[in-house]
């Protein structure tokens, strides 16, 4: 029987998403809107970048995993890996329909951020 998380744990997700959401999105629009960079290069810097947010706080305040960071740390590497090819193929796929590049955005954040609250207990932080 799988354990239901708290208020608490999912409150602090959603914080600790937004924070990164607004370092992602933020990045995306300066380098893409900015500085005239392409879609793709605007979108790598930003996810990457609050890639490392969102690891070091879910795994500390979230989930407040006390496992080896090593075998967090690869497995949070495979699933980013996972996320990254969805949020060029979702975003780069809704620009090129004409959807605004911050919508576009948005949608992948909310797509992998269904899924990965699930993987981050079960697996990544576990």
């Amino acid at each position: 029987m799988v354990k239901r998380p708290s208020v608490r744990t999912l409150l602090a997700y959603l914080f600790v998403g937004g924070l990164s959401y607004i370092i992602d999105l933020g990045l995306f629009l300066l380098l893409g809107r900015g500085l005239g960079w392409g879609v793709v290069p605007a979108a790598t810097v930003g996810y990457w970048t609050s890639v490392m947010v969102n690891f070091c706080l879910n795994r500390s305040v979230v989930f407040s995993s006390t496992h080896r960071l090593r075998r967090g740390a690869v497995r949070y590497g495979l699933l980013l890996l996972a996320n990254y090819l969805a949020t060029l193929g979702i975003v780069t796929g809704l620009v090129s329909l004409g959807t605004a590049d911050a919508l576009a955005k948005t949608t992948a954040v909310a797509v992998i951020a269904v899924w990965n609250f699930f993987l981050y207990r079960a697996w990544v932080f576990r």
